[in-house]
């Protein structure tokens, strides 16, 4: 859990094209993929008034994520559900940090690049923080296919994209290091 997966496949500023995710999709029982990087997002505030900025990092995750463990919401409640748009915007969980420095409340709404989300759940922890890259600012989630009208992840961006593996009892590692 602390991985995310049983082996993680990474690359920087893209993602895995067709011919590498079928390997991956060959050698593994399942593939969650999870894209990483900072970003800014912005308060909604009232008419006249300024938003206030905060950098974070963010994490975008699929419906398989997380592979391992458990993502730990203040009142309980899962991520699926957390992420899942309400009232025509997509959910996002934000670290307790984030929202305490804010003063944001659960359906407040946060900007991030272009696009709007609903502060849908307090994150308490993730199965897999550990194993994130270092992060500038609390981190955030959301939904991958929420980023779509964001804007963030055009060319020239800096990303990490992530491919957690859940491999069979029998999988040689070190074989399929080999041959990845």
């Amino acid at each position: 859990s602390l991985l995310g997966g049983d082996a993680e496949v990474e690359f920087s500023y893209r993602f895995a094209d067709a011919e590498e995710r079928a390997w991956m999709e060959a050698a593994a029982e399942a593939v969650s993929e999870i894209v990483e990087f900072r970003s800014m997002v912005a308060t909604a505030p009232p008419a006249g008034a300024e938003p206030e900025r905060a950098l974070v990092q963010v994490k975008a995750v699929d419906a398989l994520y997380p592979l391992y463990g458990a993502v730990r919401l203040d009142g309980g409640g899962g991520l699926p559900e957390a992420l899942a748009p309400e009232d025509g915007l997509p959910g996002m969980a934000a670290h307790a940090v984030l929202m305490d420095r804010l003063g944001l409340a659960v359906g407040d709404v946060l900007r991030l690049g272009a696009q709007d989300f609903q502060v849908a759940a307090r994150l308490e922890a993730e199965p897999d923080g550990g194993a994130s890259s270092f992060a500038f600012g609390p981190p955030v989630i959301v939904a991958r296919d929420a980023l779509a009208a964001s804007g963030l992840l055009a060319e020239g961006t800096i990303f990490d994209s992530a491919y957690r593996l859940r491999l069979a009892e029998e999988a040689d590692l070190d074989a399929l290091r080999t041959e990845a």
